[in-house]
């Protein structure tokens, strides 16, 4: 899992848009509801994922939490 992590984190600081991920297949990326609103995820392996949101500077992206999402 620290290999998709590693691979998927340079992706995240080198788009312009958010929307730009969805280019990506197995990213998988969406947004998230409920309490998670206003954060996104993408898939790094199995049931795991990488939840992230912006931050306060437009360009800024904040690491979450990495968590598999059943749990």
């Amino acid at each position: 899992m620290a290999e998709a992590y590693v691979a998927r984190v340079p992706v995240l600081m080198a788009i312009d848009d958010l929307d730009q991920l969805h280019q990506f297949r197995g990213f998988n990326f969406h947004a998230l509801h409920g309490q998670r609103r206003g954060q996104y995820a993408i898939t790094l392996r199995g049931l795991w994922r990488l939840i992230f949101e912006l931050g306060t500077d437009e360009d800024e992206i904040l690491i979450v939490e990495v968590k598999d999402y059943h749990d």
